[in-house]
């Protein structure tokens, strides 16, 4: 072979090799400069204030940009959420330093808007004292008497309770039972008359108490478990707050696993609606949570619960949508009607205060996906030059 053949081979050799390495090269750039970290969010601390008083423990506060829900928190004693130490909470509202520099952050109250309002900066920490005015006393409504049948389980929804601003918590007592949130469900296991009272409390600490009675008989009263006081009745209303769906995981839980409920709720109004999606196991309500969801969106909760024994139970968020589920066993469906699409009880569509931390995310901006352990896109590109460059190489020797 002469010299000017073993050239030319080369020649030919490196071309190859260049046209080879040149898209994947190009490929593994784009990709690596497509996965750049997000913004870190602004994140805040300080006290809720009400005519200037501090604010009730318990209370939801909500950051929103742009008609976004983008961080929530719930206040602690003397108004107060969050801290400023380094690893204290805080109400973290995310954001794109590109889109939302300056964007003003509004802030609501157990639902009712602040007068206080911030502009969003990426890694901004600060202290941010919220503001509103409650100028009128609550009006508590839990709906009219009821009558049950000994044994049976009532529930009473009290979201026809109003208020000029926001309640801030709810009460129920009934014969020695107490219980918090916006709903609540009593069993009564013997005959009798009982009172059933609710005292709703606002954000300034004002108070307001409604009563209904409830007849309780030997067998075969007229019952009406269900959300009770507060039903809106008739057709549904155009537009409006409503459960969406709702599932379960794991289907088939071994006793003492965890499950999680998660509930969707879209409201399909042309202003901001609240409402209460519930945990119901065995036809009790375990817990509630006042929700706000901006017109036009989605939010997200999630209850969890351990179920200790191996059985058959039903779970519910509204008691009208009602499934069982199998402890060490398959998930089924009794609840023969529709799908489960339900309205709020109560036309004002007021929600509930109830202990636990609140999940709930806004469908509008879905949160950032953590990447996974795999190889990026741009090192399975590295991988494919260097096999490239072996072959071609490999080629060259030959040829030489």
């Amino acid at each position: 072979m002469t010299t000017e053949d073993t050239g030319s081979r080369l020649a030919l050799g490196l071309l190859l090799l260049a046209l080879v390495l040149a898209p994947v090269v190009g490929a593994a750039t784009v990709s690596a400069g497509s996965t750049a970290p997000p913004s870190p969010p602004a994140a805040y601390y300080g006290q809720v204030l009400v005519d200037g008083e501090p604010a009730p423990a318990g209370v939801e506060l909500v950051a929103v940009v742009d008609g976004e829900v983008r961080g929530t928190i719930t206040t602690d004693e003397n108004g107060t959420y969050g801290g400023s130490e380094s690893f204290d909470e805080k109400l973290e509202v995310s954001g794109n330093s590109s889109e939302d520099a300056g964007a003003t952050v509004s802030f609501r109250v157990a639902g009712a808007s602040a007068d206080t309002t911030v502009a969003w900066e990426s890694g901004d920490h600060r202290e941010v004292d919220v503001s509103l005015s409650d100028s009128g006393a609550p009006t508590a409504a839990l709906g009219s008497d009821r009558e049950a049948a000994a044994g049976e389980t009532l529930a009473f929804d009290g979201s026809n309770s109003t208020d000029d601003t926001a309640i801030a918590r709810y009460e129920w007592s009934v014969d020695g039972q107490t219980k918090t949130g916006e709903s609540a469900a009593f069993t009564f296991e013997e005959a009798g008359e009982y009172e059933v009272s609710l005292t709703v409390t606002d954000l300034a600490g004002r108070t307001d108490t409604a009563t209904a009675t409830v007849t309780v008989g030997d067998g075969g009263g007229a019952g009406g478990g269900g959300a009770g006081g507060g039903g809106q009745g008739g057709d549904e209303q155009e537009g409006t707050v409503k459960i969406a769906n709702w599932s379960v995981t794991p289907t088939s839980p071994e006793p003492g696993e965890e499950i999680t409920m998660t509930v969707t709720v879209v409201n399909t109004a042309d202003d901001t609606r609240e409402i209460t999606p519930a945990l119901y196991v065995d036809g009790e309500l375990i817990e509630g949570k006042r929700i706000s969801v901006l017109s036009g969106t989605e939010r997200s909760v999630q209850f969890t619960y351990v179920f200790e024994e191996a059985g058959t139970h039903t779970l519910s968020p509204d008691t009208l949508d009602v499934r069982t589920i199998q402890v060490g066993g398959e998930t089924t469906t009794t609840d023969p009607g529709t799908t489960a699409t339900t309205t709020d009880p109560g036309t004002t569509d007021r929600p509930t205060t109830t202990a636990g931390s609140d999940t709930s995310t806004s469908t509008t901006r879905p949160p950032i996906q953590e990447t996974g352990g795999g190889l990026e896109l741009w090192q399975i590109g590295m991988i494919a030059v260097l096999a490239a460059a072996a072959a071609v190489a490999a080629l060259l020797v030959r040829w030489a």
